[in-house]
């Protein structure tokens, strides 16, 4: 039996850490992973209740006419400004003009089918002679908008020419480079009879156009033709016709509405558009807004000016806190970026939208997503 009194052996340290390290350590060590596991899950792991993403903004380039690129002064992701020119497009081609211009002659052809019912041989005789006028003036009008055409495509040929890309006289022979600048040289007589017809034509409307005038006015002078309520119809139609085919062969200059980028582009120059068509599409650079969603079910319903702390996706990412200014009255698709990539594609996310700003959002990208909670109600805080 030992004997009470004698002292106990000291342990020595080593022995002591080393018993520690066996019975104590492992479990401290396992209680302290699982509380950063923890809190690692409720920090970046589990899913809030509320996702979103920084807003897009984008703006659509529509022409308002239809009509060929004629130059496009941007490039793809290029910076623009509000206000900056993107692109020009040019009126209608000849053929459309053509249309348009057998389209007014129908119309007027059917007015004065009406007026020629109505009004006796003289009054018929003189509105016969003013149509004729008016007819004669539009198309010196369209022959005109021709000349400017043709002008301009006689212009870029004797670029060519003067460049030495062409030559004035066709080549003998059509085989190899031959045939090329046999093409070249056959569009730039083109562009000069075209020129050139357009010009007689002008000359010898413009002296019919005079002598029809002057025996309208004759008429009106006799005093026994007086100009009725529908001749002022017919001359109204007739300018509001001329007038929209020369709006319609004016060039339209398409401008950036907002600051940002290219974002897309549609159409490259020399090529055709439809009025309506969007040709380019230009986003902003920053947002302060973030479209979110809650997911249901929505057990408390954010309000218009609570307070939210948006947190950045990922570890070590940014929080601030925004304020709610809009809420969605029913359920809505939720953005395509923030769909579950695992789940049903049949199977589409849904969440009551709501939308966030904050000043601090200016620091992150458009479109970037972001995880949300709220962290003060508007009730409380008008309480207090």
């Amino acid at each position: 039996m030992p004997d009470k009194n004698l002292p106990l052996i000291p342990i020595p340290a080593k022995q002591r850490w080393r018993d520690f390290r066996i019975r104590f350590l492992p479990p401290l060590a396992f209680l302290a992973l699982v509380g950063i596991i923890c809190w690692m899950w409720g920090q970046y792991v589990e899913p809030n209740a509320i996702v979103g993403q920084v807003e897009t903004v984008h703006a659509n380039i529509v022409s308002t006419i239809g009509g060929t690129m004629q130059s496009l002064n941007v490039d793809l992701l290029e910076p623009v400004t509000n206000g900056q020119v993107l692109a020009v497009i040019t009126g209608l081609d000849p053929d459309q003009l053509k249309a348009e211009l057998a389209a007014a002659e129908s119309d007027l052809r059917l007015l004065k089918s009406r007026m020629d019912i109505d009004k006796t041989r003289n009054l018929n005789s003189y509105s016969q002679l003013r149509i004729t006028l008016l007819e004669e003036k539009l198309s010196l009008d369209v022959a005109r908008l021709g000349l400017q055409q043709a002008q301009q495509e006689f212009e870029r040929a004797q670029k060519l020419l003067d460049a030495g890309l062409i030559s004035r006289g066709v080549p003998d022979g059509l085989s190899g480079g031959g045939l090329i600048n046999a093409r070249n040289d056959l569009g730039y007589e083109t562009a000069v009879r075209n020129r050139d017809t357009l010009q007689s034509e002008i000359a010898t409307r413009e002296k019919t156009v005079a002598e029809l005038e002057e025996s309208v006015k004759t008429l009106e002078h006799t005093g026994t033709i007086q100009v009725t309520p529908e001749d002022a119809i017919v001359e109204q139609d007739i300018a509001a016709q001329r007038e929209r085919i020369e709006q319609l062969q004016k060039p339209v200059i398409l401008r950036s509405p907002i600051d940002g980028f290219v974002n897309d582009i549609k159409l490259r120059p020399g090529e055709k558009t439809t009025a309506g068509t969007t040709l380019l599409v230009v986003s902003g650079r920053t947002s302060n807004r973030i479209v979110a969603w809650v997911y249901p079910p929505v057990t408390k319903r954010p309000q218009i000016g609570d307070t939210v702390e948006v947190n950045r996706m990922g570890m070590g990412g940014i929080r601030f806190e925004g304020t709610i200014i809009r809420v969605g009255s029913q359920l809505e698709a939720v953005g395509a970026m923030l769909q579950s990539p695992l789940a049903n594609p049949e199977h589409i996310d849904v969440g009551l939208p709501l939308l966030v700003k904050s000043d601090e959002a200016l620091k992150l990208i458009p479109g970037e997503p972001v995880q949300l909670r709220v962290i003060r109600s508007a009730e409380i805080t008008t309480a207090n």
